[in-house]
């Protein structure tokens, strides 16, 4: 089914039905996007080094602000 047919198929059925389709669609939606996003957000932490230690971290940004306010 193509996209054109689907629309003209909305079209036809009763307002209940669309707004019942509409949510369906919309949850749907939803879930696709939350499982990107999750995946997506996995992949940004995923890394091959080890962790920084809280001195290490601590020690970085106090050279961020050091370099960017000079």
């Amino acid at each position: 089914m193509t996209f054109q047919e689907i629309v003209d198929e909305f079209h036809q059925l009763s307002l209940d039905d669309q707004l019942a389709l509409l949510e369906v669609l919309t949850r749907t939606m939803r879930q696709s996007l939350k499982n990107r996003e999750s995946w997506l957000a996995h992949g940004l932490l995923k890394t091959d080094q080890p962790t920084p230690s809280d001195e290490e971290v601590k020690r970085a940004y106090t050279d961020y602000i050091d370099e960017k306010y000079r």
